[in-house]
């Protein structure tokens, strides 16, 4: 996985629509014990991983999310253990970022989104 810019479009659909679901899900999800490791997905088809939390066409956006996690990953044999342990080995403090997982076609790139205060409340 390549961690690069964002993807046109898609940062300014998380801060201006997308990113207080997102935030609030990630925190529910951290709270309810489900994983550590909160992810997104944002891709603009639909995603055959993760847990439908967005469709971009309720936004009139192009991007749709969906919630997932590692465990998911290396359960649907999608990562390998070494893969999982150097991902979660990286992993951003969910308490301060978003990280999403931006797929398009066969381009695939790991995204940390800063936390914006006003998603909290």
């Amino acid at each position: 996985m390549k961690q690069e810019l964002v993807p046109e479009g898609l940062l300014d659909a998380i801060k201006n629509d997308y990113g207080k679901t997102m935030y609030q899900a990630s925190q529910r999800i951290l709270q309810e014990g489900v994983t550590k490791y909160p992810m997104f997905i944002a891709t603009r088809d639909l995603s055959q991983l993760g847990v439908p939390l967005i469709l971009g066409k309720e936004y009139r956006r192009e991007w749709n999310i969906f919630m997932s996690s590692p465990e998911e990953f290396y359960n649907k044999q999608v990562m390998s253990r070494a893969e999982i342990e150097q991902f979660l080995k990286d992993f951003k403090d969910p308490q301060k970022y978003l990280c999403v997982l931006f797929i398009e076609g066969k381009d695939i790139r790991l995204l940390y989104i800063p936390i914006e205060r006003t998603w909290k409340y």
